[in-house]
């Protein structure tokens, strides 16, 4: 792997015994030695500096504000449990270790794009580990948020069913077409389909400002509803509300899982940053980071709420405990839910729309490698450097959406996302497709990746990596192996099981 990787790309980095400090400082439009100075403190790919500001990027709040977009989602449903079932001291550790965790891969990423040069999955595996890896890459995060959009698609469906019913009642024996149509999950799957498709053929971050501006108030908005029920408890029963059993078959590994989830960013790391109108690495640990902290405090503030709401009948669904209440608060906060999630599944489709079309473009035109090549050529500095760094932007793999001709772009967008909600309307078992996400996002995206990236980028670019680093990707590595198998393995048990 090592020496393939060195063959394809021998006099790039053997002009450049220093990559890092030239990538970093390289400016054919100023020379000056305090520009090249500033400049070689930021982690950018090594272009002119066009490439680097873009005129019409994203700011780090909207940056930020993207973060939080594709974190807060299902996940939030069940962070309330944790804290029930780890206590908070264990529960509050647990949120901070996968934080640490989660910059510690930013950390691999952006290191691998400082060396490379490159700044999406697809052009990182092209140089790591060949072109048949832009297909396999791409194809497994497509997969991934195509699952996430499916149980997205499934709870939204689940939970206007039971609001319908809490409404309506059993309509199953009703004559009425109207009242048959509205407690049936299929008519809220096609609701949401056309409610979304507007957001879904949207080309980049920038322009579902609204929706992420939407999310937030609505998360807000939740919490203070909680608040209100947790602190004024007297005036928000009704005499109807019920209780759902004690939940006991949950355990400290499911909460572990439940964290974990709870705050996966990473596949749309790439896709954000890339967007980016100032490309550093300040902002590239910065936006992130403050995108954490707040679901940080948003998901410890939803959780102790929700403890001191309903305390040893928590379930690990809230939305189990929510259903069977009456009162008006609990209606309120459905409908907030299913806000969120109609917000979110914008921002988790964009980025396996964007690996479709990238695979289709590099099978159709080679785009991703006559990019490499043309970057390669900049790297080696030669005259016409310039005149080519100027058309380099058109060829960026993490523009793709920009790129693509409108026919293939919408006929991929909407054949995408009919498939993923008609898999909502034949799955039924929610646990089936957050068994397939883990095995194959988590693992891969948040692991496996993220340490071969940072390994062999280091030996393309002839570089010496830092000891301790190296040795956590590899042991990252592993644990990427041992999760995909693991949840593969669960997977494979419970479909038999049930079959049988």
């Amino acid at each position: 792997m090592d020496n393939s990787s060195k063959d394809r790309f021998p006099t790039t980095f053997a002009n450049n015994s220093n990559l890092e400090n030239r990538g970093s400082s390289y400016d054919y439009l100023d020379n000056s030695t305090n520009r090249k100075k500033q400049l070689n403190n930021d982690l950018y790919t090594p272009l002119i500096e066009h490439q680097i500001r873009q005129r019409s990027g994203l700011t780090v709040i909207g940056a930020v504000r993207s973060y939080i977009s594709t974190i807060i989602g299902a996940g939030i449903v069940s962070l309330p449990y944790v804290i029930l079932k780890a206590g908070y001291l264990f529960g509050i550790f647990l949120h901070i270790t996968v934080i640490m965790i989660l910059m510690f891969v930013t950390h691999l990423l952006l290191k691998a794009r400082q060396n490379l040069g490159l700044e999406s999955f697809g052009e990182i595996a092209y140089i790591c580990l060949g072109r048949p890896s832009i297909f396999i890459i791409n194809f497994v995060i497509t997969a991934a948020t195509s699952l996430i959009v499916t149980m997205y698609a499934l709870l939204f469906s689940k939970i206007c069913v039971s609001f319908a019913q809490s409404l309506f009642g059993d309509t199953s024996n009703s004559d009425n077409p109207f009242e048959q149509m509205i407690t049936m999950r299929f008519f809220y799957v096609i609701l949401l389909y056309i409610i979304l498709m507007p957001f879904v053929l949207k080309k980049n971050f920038k322009e579902l400002k609204l929706t992420s501006i939407l999310l937030i108030v609505g998360v807000i908005s939740m919490l203070l509803i909680f608040f209100a029920k947790a602190n004024f408890k007297s005036y928000f029963i009704n005499e109807n509300d019920k209780k759902v059993d004690i939940y006991q078959k949950g355990s400290i590994v499911d909460s572990i899982f439940i964290v974990l989830t709870a705050y996966g960013y990473i596949l749309n790391y790439y896709p954000i940053f890339s967007q980016l109108e100032v490309k550093t690495n300040k902002n590239g640990y910065l936006s992130p980071l403050l995108a954490m902290i707040f679901c940080f405090i948003t998901y410890l503030s939803f959780s102790y709420f929700a403890m001191e709401t309903y305390g040893e009948y928590l379930n690990p669904n809230i939305f189990e405990n929510i259903q069977v209440e009456s009162n008006i608060p609990s209606y309120f906060i459905r409908l907030i839910f299913l806000a969120i999630f109609i917000c979110n599944i914008p921002f988790i489709f964009l980025p396996g729309k964007e690996c479709l079309l990238m695979s289709i473009d590099e099978g159709r035109n080679k785009t991703i490698s006559k990019q490499i090549e043309r970057r390669i050529e900049i790297l080696k500095g030669d005259n016409q450097s310039h005149n080519k760094s100027k058309n380099d932007e058109d060829l960026n793999g993490a523009l793709i959406s920009q790129r693509v001709s409108n026919t293939i772009y919408y006929s991929q967008s909407v054949g995408l996302f009919t498939l993923q909600l008609l898999l909502a309307v034949l799955i039924e078992d929610i646990t089936i497709i957050f068994g397939f996400f883990a095995a194959l996002s988590d693992s891969t995206t948040n692991f496996i990746l993220p340490g071969l990236f940072y390994i062999i980028s280091f030996r393309v670019a002839g570089k010496q990596p830092h000891t301790l680093t190296l040795i956590a990707s590899y042991l990252w590595v592993l644990a990427g192996l041992s999760l995909f198998f693991f949840a593969n393995y669960n997977n494979i048990r419970k479909i038999t099981t049930s079959a049988i």
